[in-house]
């Protein structure tokens, strides 16, 4: 049903009732210029399903889409949130000579020592929870 374009009676439907959008995204305080192209497709969705789908007949056209919308703005907000975030780690103690290789800095005191090793165990922990991807 999420490629299925919407035939003549549904798409009458859709504009029929296209202030559902606009009063959905007013009410919840969203920009219509960063949630109308997240919502629009749960509420097309929602206009298919209720026309097809003889279990929604009890619910008003409104709670349907209302639902399908809030579940898009959550999905959006889920995505966002899993977004992989680069990080570097850089390690202070080595410089780069402009050669081939690196030398390290050869004085390091115990408590720089200390720092790096729970870095270390950090990073080790770290490495277990993250997927190869990440």
């Amino acid at each position: 049903m999420h490629d299925i374009p919407l035939n003549d009676t549904q798409r009458f439907f859709a504009e029929k009732n296209h202030n559902l959008v606009y009063k959905f995204l007013h009410e919840k305080n969203l920009p219509a210029s960063e949630y109308y192209d997240i919502i629009i497709f749960g509420y097309l969705r929602a206009v298919q399903r209720y026309l097809t789908d003889p279990n929604l007949a009890g619910y008003s056209f409104a709670t349907v889409a209302w639902r399908a919308m809030e579940g898009e703005i959550v999905n959006a907000h889920r995505t966002a949130r899993r977004r992989f975030r680069v990080i570097r780690f850089v390690r202070p103690r080595q410089t780069y000579t402009g050669h081939l290789t690196r030398h390290s800095t050869p004085t390091v005191t115990d408590e720089e020592a200390l720092r790096e090793s729970e870095v270390a165990l950090l990073l080790h922990a770290l490495a277990k929870r993250v997927t190869p991807q990440q």
